[in-house]
């Protein structure tokens, strides 16, 4: 006669089995970013996690189509630093919106292991609307 533990062996390991393949997490696999990527003028919001409290380039999201979108600010050129600006203005009026002319890449970084941001290469801060950068027209 068998004991109880012998009896209970093969269900226990199968009901072990069955929660390990239940439990797998989300496959792991390239991130598809939800716009295109490329130049142009982006509208950015001070939105700072407390998880990310340590990575100020992670506080800011862009405005899209499809809502807001975490970003990682880089600078666009290492001679010109503009992320330390517009991190400053967009912690010292949290409500306001800053317009940035950049470059928006498909590269992401991760962060908390599962998550991950597009990045974002901002050449300049407040870029001139279209048609603001002309020349008046000289009088006749």
């Amino acid at each position: 006669m068998r004991t109880l533990a012998a009896r209970l062996l093969p269900t226990l390991l199968l009901a072990a089995l069955a929660l390990a393949a239940g439990c797998a997490g989300a496959p792991k696999g390239p991130r598809k970013p939800p716009l295109p990527k490329g130049d142009g003028v982006y509208t950015l919001r001070h939105n700072p996690p407390t998880c990310l409290v340590d990575r100020p380039a992670l506080h800011a999201e862009m405005d899209t189509a499809l809502g807001w979108e975490r970003v990682a600010l880089e600078d666009a050129d290492d001679e010109v630093p503009v992320v330390a600006e517009v991190i400053a203005r967009l912690r010292a009026a949290p409500g306001v919106p800053v317009k940035v002319a950049g470059a928006l890449s498909s590269e992401t970084r991760t962060w908390l292991g599962s998550h991950a941001a597009r990045v974002l290469r901002v050449e300049a801060l407040d870029p001139p609307e279209p048609g603001e950068d002309e020349a008046p027209a000289a009088p006749e």
